[in-house]
């Protein structure tokens, strides 16, 4: 079961859980309020928050109020920022700056995850890899010479300008059956004085953005922080409904695995016990609905989610059998695994399983967690009863639903590109 320790916690374990939790730390307020304004946030209570929305009635002030599924409510105001004029060839000098500092180049970016990435810019093109050992994944490409795959423009945030550029022509994303796409990002860091990667995000399924440091960027006072005339309007924001994850727990009991696709892989440290703590997965994106009247739409991305998380895990070795040997993709094996949320509550129960080539997802009903309390994600298999037909699993929905997904193994195959490099 899910335990919450009383235990003291160290600066140190505070210090690991940021770096292994870097995204998920910023669930609240960038996961759940990514339509917001890029605006100075502040946290209110609730008895500030309706006086503010009556204060600001009486003034006649222009403003709207965004709902949250985590509980929190947000108090946006409905004024423009006023950032100072730019020359016309702004956007042109830019890019013959970013030009000028990264062709020929190849950046690395090796996060503290599973895969590593590469901006290639050579003299006639632009690609972005996803990469882990002789595995590669073209993210987003860009001919130069070809007038319709040049995607570039002049973007505004809260502080100052940066140029964006758009890669399409990335390998077949099965989920969405479309080409991956890339949006880079071209920033002035003055705390960087190399061209580097500063991070990627998988913000949407198949769809990435890049920020990469261009110090000569600098240069242009334009690209510059503090380039804004007025200061920034304030967003007041309620705190949520529901506890946020305790990360000093998930330091002493757990290391965590980010999946991508907003999963996590917990397993328990090697001085725990199973009687202590299990592995489970964790998904910090929005729950699946849990009532009849849920059109299912939040529920069938939770699967296509929990399909790549699964694979992502076979991949890299992490689901076992009782002999302790990692599962294949070539083998004919059931997994069954727990999905806590953010807060640490159980969300559901998922069924893995691969059956000659084919991948199916379901859920499980919350009757067969007795059987399977003691066990981790690669003991449930023994754990689980022997015969667990239709109605005791009771499935999402019929074969023909979208919720439940099946996917030949070829379609997660993507060719190496070393003709890249």
């Amino acid at each position: 079961m899910w335990r919450w320790s009383t235990g003291v916690r160290t600066m140190l374990g505070y210090a690991m859980c940021f770096l292994a939790l870097g995204s998920a730390l910023t669930v609240r307020l960038h996961s759940t309020r990514t339509n917001l304004p890029q605006y100075l946030t502040r946290e209110i209570g609730d008895d500030e928050f309706e006086e503010l929305l009556r204060s600001s009635a009486s003034a006649g002030h222009k403003w709207h109020v965004e709902q949250f599924v985590d509980g929190s409510r947000c108090y946006v105001p409905e004024t423009e920022q006023n950032m100072a004029p730019v020359p016309d060839d702004l956007l042109e000098r830019g890019i013959k700056l970013v030009e000028e500092a990264t062709v020929g180049k190849k950046l690395e970016y090796l996060p503290i995850s599973y895969w590593g990435y590469k901006f290639i810019n050579s003299e006639l093109n632009k690609t972005v890899i996803q990469h882990k050992d002789q595995h590669q994944v073209l993210l987003g490409s860009m001919v130069k010479a070809d007038p319709q795959t040049v995607q570039h423009s002049l973007e505004r945030d809260e502080d100052s300008y940066y140029i964006s550029e758009r890669f399409g022509d990335g390998d077949l994303c099965s989920l969405l059956e479309e080409d991956r796409t890339v949006e880079v990002q071209y920033r002035c860091k003055y705390d960087t004085p190399l061209e580097i990667i500063l991070d990627l995000k998988e913000y949407e399924t198949c769809r990435y953005t890049m920020l990469v440091s261009i110090p000569s960027l600098c240069e242009l006072p334009e690209f510059g922080p503090y380039t804004r005339q007025t200061p920034a309007n304030t967003i007041y924001c309620t705190a949520p409904a529901t506890p946020e994850f305790n990360i000093a727990t998930l330091v002493e009991a757990y290391k965590p695995t980010f999946l991508g696709h907003g999963f996590y892989h917990l397993a328990p440290h090697a001085n725990l016990t199973h009687k202590e703590t299990t592995a489970m997965l964790m998904y910090h994106q929005q729950p699946i609905p849990g009532n009849e009247e849920d059109d299912g739409t939040m529920d069938s991305a939770f699967i296509k989610h929990s399909t790549m998380a699964y694979m992502q895990l076979l991949e890299m070795g992490l689901l076992n059998g009782p002999d302790g040997l990692p599962f294949s993709e070539e083998g004919n094996f059931t997994v069954y695994a727990k999905v806590i949320g953010f807060d640490g509550g159980l969300i559901t129960v998922t069924r893995f399983q691969i059956s000659h080539g084919e991948v199916i997802i379901d859920h499980v009903v919350p009757e067969v967690l007795e059987d399977m309390e003691q066990g981790n994600s690669e003991d449930y298999e023994q754990q689980a009863p022997e015969q667990l037909d239709e109605e005791e699993a009771e499935l999402t929905s019929q074969s023909d639903d979208p919720a439940i997904m099946r996917v030949h193994l070829q379609e997660f195959i993507t060719p190496e590109y070393d003709a890249i490099e």
